[in-house]
């Protein structure tokens, strides 16, 4: 389902630079999905993951940093 009022402002808060005018245009966004009932999902992995040089084997993974913990080899 598409709702063109919502893309219609979202469209035009990437083009503007004024703050407050911004801030107008989400508090607009945000009433329209409160009210829609619109579910939207954001997903921002902040996982950062420092590996020593003595282990070895590590792969990292989407899920999680440990997946393959049985194969690493510490040096």
């Amino acid at each position: 389902m598409r709702d063109e009022e919502l893309d219609a402002l979202f469209i035009k808060q990437r083009s503007t630079v004024d703050f407050n005018e911004r801030v107008a245009l989400f508090h607009k966004i945000s009433r329209i999905v409160t009210e829609r009932v619109y579910w939207m999902p954001l997903w921002q992995d902040k996982d950062i993951w420092s590996i020593h040089k003595r282990l070895s084997n590590v792969r990292i993974s989407g899920a999680t940093a440990f997946w393959n913990v049985v194969e690493w080899e510490a040096k």
